[in-house]
């Protein structure tokens, strides 16, 4: 007869840690899917690649469902969104008509900005985001929206779309560290030459749908090489040059790897560490105590070649009794 032996308590601690992962894992990828897009969504229009806005409306069951690490990223930014929500409510801003829908049938563009602020006697269109702290630190204004890549600036053409067509003269943006958990507000002007060209994109994507024919290749070959569409449904003309060598060893393609999915993180030490050796200085000590660390500041003489003559201040930082790098 066999006998059941009773699991200790680490051997259910470790079962039940692995099926979480598991289910959590499951989850997420039960909720990662792509929805039919029967409308310009006025997220998505400050795309620079018009094609990519076509296929989007009508072969989106082309485009692959996010990842279960980007799937948990949107999760956690609709976590977030209520706290702001809340805070705002606490701080005498009530956020009004939530979840307010537009949806322009003229232009088929849809869209669902978190709803309305009333400040100063005025109406104010008002959004939420969470960002990741190394962008939370570079975007500071509306101009700083406007010159950034991918998400960033088609915030800004979201933004732009919905105060056209509502419409309103100004909004505020609010970003939240997901990080730290500080949050700061950004206001924003209807910018009428930038919106109306958002608009006549999804003149063109309308045009191309009811025509069924694609509108022409973006000119800037890494659009392509990054699109979802890329293989399936659209075969742009790329030129890759005379040719690209091929790295085979095991471990710089390990290398490789790590170097992605580390990226975060470095930047966030180096945030991180630029933070402590500016506060270190400011002391105007040599011996500056933070937290479990030592910060020692030290001053060397620069001498003048190529760039101006002075003092060179460094911070070390460390904790005692542990291996430190220099």
């Amino acid at each position: 007869m066999l006998t059941m032996t009773k699991p200790t308590d680490f051997d259910a601690a470790a079962a039940m840690a692995h099926e979480f992962e598991a289910k959590f894992r499951e989850r997420l990828a039960a909720k990662a899917h792509v929805s039919p897009r029967h409308t310009n969504r006025a997220s998505e229009l400050d795309d620079p690649c018009v094609r990519r806005l076509y296929y989007k409306r009508v072969a989106w069951n082309k485009e692959p469902p996010p990842s279960v690490e980007l799937q948990a990223i949107f999760e956690e930014g609709n976590l977030h969104e209520p706290a702001v929500i809340r805070l705002l409510d606490e701080l005498g801003w009530r956020l009004l008509h939530e979840q307010v829908t537009i949806h322009d049938r003229g232009l088929n563009i849809s869209g669902t900005p978190e709803g309305y602020i009333e400040a100063y006697g005025v109406r104010l269109l008002a959004d939420i985001k969470t960002i990741s702290p190394y962008n939370f630190d570079r975007i500071n204004s509306a101009d700083d929206l406007r010159k950034s890549t991918g998400y960033y600036r088609r915030w800004y053409g979201q933004m732009q779309t919905y105060l056209f067509l509502i419409p309103l003269e100004a909004c505020v943006i609010f970003l939240k560290n997901k990080a730290t958990g500080w949050i700061k507000a950004i206001p924003i002007a209807l910018d009428y030459d930038y919106a109306e060209a958002l608009l006549q994109k999804a003149e063109t994507v309308n045009l191309a749908v009811a025509c069924e024919e694609p509108p022409p290749f973006v000119s800037d070959p890494r659009e392509c090489r990054r699109c979802a569409f890329l293989g399936s449904v659209c075969a742009p003309p790329l030129d890759y040059g005379p040719g690209a060598a091929v790295i085979t060893d095991d471990g710089l393609i390990e290398a490789e790897g790590i170097y992605h999915s580390t990226a975060d993180a470095a930047r966030q030490h180096e945030h991180a560490s630029k933070a402590l050796k500016e506060a270190a200085k400011a002391t105007g000590r040599e011996l500056v105590l933070c937290g479990e660390s030592v910060l020692t500041v030290s001053k060397s003489e620069r001498k003048a070649y190529q760039v101006a003559a002075g003092d060179v201040v460094k911070v070390k930082i460390e904790r005692p009794g542990k291996d430190n790098d220099d």
